[in-house]
């Protein structure tokens, strides 16, 4: 619990002091997949909160992506310049592969509570 908040008061604050063309926003790393069929109660149980704790801080992170993009299109225009579109198709393939991470993830927690189900009737 703890990890999260100090996370989101870190992730709030690098999103608003963007550095000088590069991203604050940081990817969290994903869990290690467990396999459900040998795995106790308590670490599927654990790979359930992990996943969920993943897919929040990804949440966090694109929005932090998007908050930057927001920024620095609005920078742009108050500059009188053109925004990089490049910058922007970065964010997008950033926050897709970050979303797919997320659905994989999701989908390996809950594979791990079925096959442990199915070991444990």
């Amino acid at each position: 619990m703890m990890r999260s908040i100090f996370l989101v008061a870190a992730l709030t604050f690098a999103c608003a002091i963007p550095a000088l063309g590069q991203s604050v926003c940081v990817a969290p790393a994903p869990p290690e997949p467990i396999n459900g069929a040998t795995a106790t109660q308590e670490e599927v149980l654990a790979a359930v909160r992990e996943a969920k704790a993943f897919i929040a801080q990804s949440d966090l992170y694109q929005t932090c992506l998007q908050q930057e993009m927001k920024e620095e299109k609005a920078r742009a225009e108050a500059d009188n310049k053109p925004f990089d579109d490049m910058r922007a198709r970065l964010v997008l393939n950033m926050t897709d592969e970050n979303q797919k991470l997320k659905e994989k993830v999701g989908a390996e927690a809950n594979g791990a509570v079925d096959a442990y189900k199915r070991a444990h009737p």
